[in-house]
């Protein structure tokens, strides 16, 4: 017998407001929330004053943090993935140090890997795990270190991604992609599972797949609405922009050092653009001219000759401060002379 309560009709939806299929009338969450997918996009920190915030108490005592980061410069900055707002950096996973990754967990003690897990200018899996005793850190797939140097479990706070903000510092420079939060340590082969970028874990408390391409948001896309906000980091799509390469990429608008297969090292040079079917090249270093022009041609091209206006004001745009050109002056050329005579192109 039912006294005082009356019907109500349950209308269940999505009740996420920033999602793309927000139902206003729903009162009932269904956990079919969907949000911006629009694409292979990464986010880009530009090591100074890029950072997501995120306003929400995730993780606490035992965790697992898994992310995808692209690091771009190799020195002994500590450079913050996961950081949480607070002075004592309860929870922070990071990189640096030489190649190290870095867990803190419950205080300022933490567990350090050995120099040179990660690789630079590609991109790396990284796992940190707390499971109450123990911290693990994974690269790719493979357990690198585990100890317990005085850790604790850590208390529950708010949290950056690429940054630690409470002092404005650790900023990530690099691309981060796909970081997931647990509130519980993954076993092994769970952890070897994500590893694989295409595969997707069901039971994680935040998932960051920065790939709305555009906008402020970071969308969580676990259910659990654990949005983040984007502060100066920019979308990119990540990918071989070198129409050379086996694994071009025509949609990529930043280069990641993937390309295979090139006639063009990418380890010398990066793809800058296409003029009239031919294919400019920036080289990753400097070197003298005689060099440069050797390693060119070791490469099936040569030093830039150019032949209009047109390929000029290209050249100029692509160049971002000055650089080596195919012009050199011949001093066995019979119009050879001081300062003026017998400059020639190398084609």
């Amino acid at each position: 017998t039912i006294y005082g309560a009356t019907w109500i009709e349950n209308i269940y939806g999505c009740t996420d407001e920033l999602a793309d299929n927000y139902n206003e009338d729903a009162d009932f969450d269904d956990g079919t929330c969907e949000y911006p997918d629009n694409g292979d996009y990464s986010l880009s920190f530009d090591g100074q004053d890029d950072y997501v915030i995120v306003d929400k108490e995730v993780l606490s005592g035992s965790f697992t943090i898994s992310a995808w980061i692209h690091p771009n410069i190799n020195d002994d900055n500590h450079r913050a993935i996961y950081a949480d707002y607070s002075d004592q950096l309860e929870i922070w996973f990071g990189y640096g140090f030489n190649g190290k990754l870095r867990l803190h967990v419950g205080g300022l003690n933490y567990l350090d890997s050995p120099y040179n897990i990660i690789e630079y200018n590609t991109w790396n899996h990284i796992v940190g795990v707390w499971d109450g005793s123990e911290a693990r850190i994974y690269s790719n797939g493979n357990l690198v270190i585990s100890g317990n140097p005085n850790l604790d479990n850590p208390e529950p706070h708010t949290f950056n991604l690429g940054a630690r903000m409470n002092n404005n510092s650790n900023h990530t420079f690099g691309y981060l992609n796909k970081i997931e939060l647990f509130n519980y340590a993954l076993l092994e082969e769970e952890i070897y599972s994500l590893s694989d970028f295409n595969y997707s874990s069901s039971s994680s408390s935040s998932s960051y797949k920065f790939n709305a391409g555009s906008g402020i948001i970071a969308y969580d896309h676990s259910g659990n609405q654990n949005h983040g906000t984007i502060y100066g980091a920019e979308w990119i799509i990540p990918g071989c922009t070198d129409p050379l390469a086996n694994n071009y990429n025509p949609a990529a608008d930043t280069d990641d050092g993937s390309c295979e297969g090139s006639l063009v090292n990418y380890q010398d040079f990066t793809y800058a653009g296409e003029l009239d079917g031919h294919y400019y090249y920036l080289s990753n270093y400097t070197e003298n001219w005689d060099e440069a022009k050797l390693i060119c041609e070791n490469s099936g091209g040569h030093l830039v000759t150019i032949q209009s206006a047109e390929e000029n004001e290209f050249i100029t745009s692509i160049i971002p401060e000055y650089g080596w050109l195919g012009l050199y002056q011949n001093i066995d050329s019979e119009e050879y002379s001081e300062p003026s005579g017998g400059w020639e192109w190398v084609t």
